[in-house]
């Protein structure tokens, strides 16, 4: 079996790092905030700028991007609170704990920063993801959202108290 390693996202990974957010984008259209032809759009400069704009980590195996996440503080609506975005595992590789290793990776991450509580949002439709997230210390807040390109499905807030 292929060892798996989680490390930060570097500017001279943005190539990588877009493939993984295309195939996400593919895989599950339904989980995140843009869409697959939104991110077809982003021409070379843009995808640096993104990997630049926070804090971003890439799942390997072997030499392939397999999973990401993100971790930012810009829409944070609280001092001392962060977010978790765009979380993801290859379908090809779940099951071999790659998600909990991201998470933990942002989590680590916002304990060094002085972060207080991270906060995520997942689609109601996603019980695996939700598992996962409340393994990791995850709870739901009771705050729900319609999600942005499906007004029937609905995102649950989770927050993380570090």
């Amino acid at each position: 079996m292929t060892s798996i390693d989680v490390r930060p996202v570097s500017p001279a990974d943005w190539r990588a790092y877009r493939d993984v957010r295309l195939a996400m984008l593919l895989d599950a259209p339904w989980a995140f905030g843009s869409t697959h032809a939104d991110a077809l759009t982003i021409d070379d400069d843009g995808w640096r700028e993104r990997v630049s704009s926070a804090e971003y980590w890439l799942a390997w195996c072997g030499g392939d991007p397999v999973g990401s996440v993100c971790l930012s503080d810009r829409v944070a609506e609280q001092p001392g609170e962060a977010n978790i975005f765009g979380m993801w595992v290859d379908p090809t590789v779940r099951g071999r704990s790659i998600g909990a290793r991201l998470v933990q990776a942002a989590l680590a991450r916002a304990r060094e920063a002085g972060k207080k509580r991270v906060i995520l949002h997942v689609v109601d439709s996603n019980p695996a993801a939700r598992r996962l997230y409340e393994r990791m210390g995850f709870a739901a807040t009771g705050r729900t959202e319609p999600y942005p390109h499906d007004p029937d499905v609905r995102e649950v807030e989770m927050a993380c108290d570090l």
